[in-house]
């Protein structure tokens, strides 16, 4: 048989409570509900049935302080279990006394434990909710009486009743006195000293640079060292010289860096390490100082080899056509050109010859004249009938016709046509002149002088362009089939000290002064193999002047007609991202010996070092070289 056990029901009505047959009703707890039924189970009992309205719970007690654990007394024979009573309410809850201060805690051997202290009085057992009451159900018809059945075996003894309450667990008892502190331990042995960042070297064979650097470490030891540490090579013979990054990698011996930083140069075996600061952030731009006094001007460099032509640019759109502008007076009208050859004899069909007129009337015949006498004169005849009588007197060059005879008077006495130009007169020319030289002579020669306030040119020269052909207003051509070194297409000359010269080696010359070809300042503009050269020069008993390119604005410098790649202006020189640096490069760095750096001190350059990649700005100081890396 087993146990049915009736959960309690608040608040529908219980109207049947079967247990299953064979099963022992235990319990019965109902809440303010009806009871119609209650049948025991067939061959079951029915033990216990709680009827009643549960009474309200009661406040929950403020819980006491917890006294000190006593000792767990011997287990007392268990005693005959009495019927269960009814639930108490829970008593209210004693106030939580206050936790007080902790005591210094002994060091040494722990202290015997102290008598557990006297358990505390079980508390008192709440008061019984009253006794609900509830409705008895009317009373069903009596059934008729069944037959009698036979006399069933003895029932089963009954359950065991339910365990009593648990009485309330009693105070704690108080905490026994602290065990006097025991004698302090023995010091133990100092441990064995950490790795540290001395000592750690190498003789790998670096040059001075920036890029990844590997380092073989002496005896393998890479001591405290791990891969990310900022670190600071140093070369052990010169402190000054060194480089720092961050570890790509430590161990096994190898120690891998990645320079960022390097202060002198050369290749070296000997190295020390150690920890490195963090670069900080760049400070706040200072002042700008006050601009120092112009220094001496230094001696004009050696010309550096002309770089290779760049690349022609693309050729920039055609500009807007500008405004027509004022036309200015018409100038004097020039002289007349030469007379064009005849142009051909046209040729054209003969017309038909015109009707013949009718003959006119023939007149009388006149009367026969006397018979004339043929005579032929002789201008030199002085007798005869070929004399010429009242002739005038002629020169001989009249009768000759040789200038051989013409010994005295002037041109002016023969009244020249006014068409043939004058000696020692003013002429005007209406058509082109043509002059053809004797060989080593001036095919024209002028010379004047102005004196007052005249301010008459030596040189007048005027026309009008009307055309759509390319014209020239002044043209020189010089065929040079052989001429001396520094020949001139052109020279201008102030007191008979060159001002300005054009030789045919495409050189423009602006003369500073000159005493000969060899004794001379100037300016220049040419042209050397391709690449156009804008500078100044001396030579002999002369002295190398400055260049200056002034401004009253800013100077644009262009690659090109559109690509601009620099700017210079009163503060600031600005560089366009289209400019490709150009630098000198070589395997390792350089010495006072490499080019450009033995022109002496002063010199500055960009070096780029092929075997590290590195690029820096380099300084000949006063024989030191000095640097400062760019990328």
């Amino acid at each position: 048989m087993g146990t049915e056990v009736i959960s309690p029901v608040n608040p529908p009505n219980l109207v049947d409570i079967v247990p299953p047959q064979g099963a022992n009703l235990v319990g019965v707890s109902v809440n303010a509900a009806n009871i119609v039924d209650v049948l025991p189970p067939n061959g079951g009992n029915v033990v216990t049935l709680y009827v009643g309205i549960a009474g309200p719970t009661g406040p929950t007690g403020v819980t006491g302080p917890t006294g000190a654990t006593g000792p767990t007394g011997a287990t007392g024979p268990s005693g005959a279990t009495g019927a269960t009573g009814l639930t108490g309410a829970t008593g209210s809850t004693g106030p939580i006394g206050a936790t007080g201060s902790t005591g210094p805690t002994g060091v040494g051997a722990t202290g015997a434990t102290g008598p557990s202290g006297i358990t505390g009085a079980t508390g008192p057992t709440g008061v019984t909710g009253p006794t609900g009451v509830g409705v008895a159900g009317a009373t069903g018809a009596t059934g008729p009486t069944g037959i009698a059945g036979a006399t069933g075996p003895a029932g089963a003894t009954g359950l065991t009743g339910a365990t009593g309450l648990t009485g309330a667990t009693g105070l704690t008892g108080a905490t026994g006195p602290t065990g006097l502190t025991g004698a302090t331990g023995p010091t133990g042995a100092t441990g064995a000293t950490g790795l540290g960042y001395s000592g750690v070297s190498s003789t790998s064979t670096i040059t001075i640079g920036t890029g990844i650097k590997t380092f073989t470490l002496t005896s393998s030891y890479a001591g405290a060292f791990i891969t990310g540490d900022r670190i600071r090579s140093i070369h052990s013979d010169t402190p000054t010289y060194y480089m720092e990054g961050y570890a790509n990698y430590v161990g096994g011996g190898t120690l891998i860096i990645t320079v960022d930083f390097a202060v002198g140069s050369g290749s070296h075996n000997a190295w020390n390490f150690s920890i490195a600061g963090l670069i900080g952030a760049t400070g706040p731009t200072g002042v700008t100082g006050p601009i120092g006094a112009t220094g001496v001007v230094g001696p004009t460099g050696l010309t550096g080899a002309t770089g290779p032509v760049g690349a022609t640019g693309l050729t920039g759109a055609t500009g807007p056509v500008g405004a027509t502008g004022i036309t200015g007076a018409t100038g004097p009208t020039g002289l007349t050109g030469p007379d064009g050859a005849t142009g051909p004899t046209g040729v054209g069909a003969t017309g038909a010859t015109g009707p013949t007129g009718s003959t006119g009337v023939t007149g009388p015949t006149g009367a026969t004249g006397p018979s004339g006498v043929q005579v032929n004169a002789d201008w030199n005849a002085t007798t005869g009938i070929a004399q010429i009588l009242n002739k005038p007197s002629l020169a001989a060059v009249a009768t000759s016709g040789s200038a051989s005879d013409l010994s005295t008077g002037t041109l002016a006495d023969a009244r020249l046509s006014s068409n043939v130009p004058l000696i020692n007169a003013g002429n005007s020319f209406s058509a082109g002149q043509t002059i053809t030289a004797a060989a080593n002579t001036s095919a024209l020669t002028a010379s004047y002088s102005v004196t007052g306030a005249n301010t008459t040119a030596l040189l007048n020269l005027s026309g009008t362009w009307n055309t759509s052909g390319v014209a020239t207003g002044l043209k020189l051509n010089i065929t040079n089939t052989a001429s001396g070194t520094g020949s001139r297409l052109f020279e201008f000359q102030t007191s008979s000290v060159p001002t300005l010269s054009l030789t045919p080696a495409k050189q423009l010359w602006l003369w500073n002064q000159r005493t000969d070809d060899a004794n001379y300042e100037r300016g220049f503009m040419r042209w050397n193999s391709n690449v156009l050269e804008i500078g100044t020069e001396a030579g002999g008993t002369g002295t190398a002047r400055r260049l200056n390119l002034v401004s009253s604005e800013s100077v644009d410098i262009y690659a090109g007609t559109t690509s601009r790649m620099a700017s210079i202006s009163v503060s600031q020189v600005t560089f366009f991202t289209s400019v490709n640096y150009r630098y000198y490069s070589g395997a390792g760095d350089p010495t006072t010996a490499t080019s450009p750096f033995n022109n002496g001190a002063g010199t500055c350059a960009v070096y780029r070092n092929t075997t590290t990649g590195v690029v820096r700005l380099w300084v000949n100081n006063a024989g030191t070289m000095v640097s400062t890396i760019l990328a």
